[in-house]
Parts: C-alpha cells; sequence; structure tokens
C-alpha cells in the first residue's frame, strides 16, 4: 500500500520525527526500488543489478530500532520490501546464467517469506539448472513424493 504524507522539515513539534524520518526514508526507498523494476522490464540488468544491491545498503533496512517487536517484523513493510528486492535480484542473476548468486538471493527472501510459493518455484528452477535435485525435491515436497510406496 502507498501511503501519502505531506513531509515538513520545519515542522515545530519534533515528537513525532522519527516516524517521519522513516516515512522518508520508506517513500525514498520505494522510489528507488521503482526505478529497478523499470530497469528490470527494459532487460537493462547489468544496471538493475546495480540498483538493486545498492538498495540493499538503503538506511530504510536499518533494524535496529529497540522499538521493533519481533512479532511485527514480517509485517513490516521495510522487511516486505527488503523480500522483494531479494526475489527480483535473484530474477536478475537467473537471466543473467549467475545462478549461484541467484539461489543465494531466492533463499535469503523466503528466510523472511516461507509461504512464497513464486519464490520455492524459482529456487527449484535454479536447483535444477545447478544439477541440485535435492534441492529441487525439497523445494518441491509434492512432486517428489513416493507414490510408488
Amino acid at each position: 500500500m502507498i501511503k501519502f504524507a505531506a513531509l515538513n522539515a520545519t515542522e515545530e513539534n519534533t515528537s513525532d520525527a522519527p516516524r517521519k524520518n522513516k516515512e522518508v526514508l520508506e517513500s525514498d526507498a520505494f522510489q528507488k526500488y521503482n526505478k529497478a523494476l523499470a530497469l528490470i522490464k527494459n532487460k537493462d540488468n547489468e544496471h538493475a543489478e546495480t540498483s538493486l544491491k545498492e538498495l540493499l545498503l538503503h538506511p530504510y533496512f536499518n533494524f535496529d530500532d529497540e522499538s521493533f517487536s519481533a512479532a511485527d517484523f514480517f509485517n513490516d513493510p521495510a522487511v516486505k520490501l527488503l523480500t522483494s528486492i531479494y526475489k527480483n535480484l535473484g530474477k536478475v542473476h537467473e537471466n543473467t546464467s549467475n545462478y549461484d548468486d541467484a539461489l543465494e538471493c531466492y533463499l535469503e527472501a523466503v528466510s523472511s517469506d516461507k509461504t512464497d510459493i513464486t519464490t520455492w518455484y524459482n529456487i527449484a528452477n535454479v536447483a535444477i539448472k545447478k544439477v541440485n535435485y535435492t534441492l529441487a525435491c525439497d523445494s518441491f515436497p509434492v512432486l517428489c513424493v513416493d507414490t510408488t510406496a
């Protein structure tokens, strides 16, 4: 969900300054992510990879805040964006036949969202390309069930 907010640097009430700072960081991160998606759409894998890797270092993804509860971690927009960045970076690596890095990115993405079937599918496809059939079967447990027993 996209949120719009007027951000005023001269506001006198600074009690919500950390929240506004996070909103500025969030807006900037999403803006850069959308630019990276445009590069992917235009099949500019080299620049897309660079943009996505730079985005991984964005201060929006600083999770050192003590008020950040573990229960809210997986629902946080920053975590969801980070997961999407890893999935798209994995796809860029896969498109350039860099299967080791693609697999690493997909595994990083699935570590925060184990229910994402598309990511598991991508892991299985890359594992097959790397001739790692054990990982492919682990990614598709339904397809690898022994029905002869």
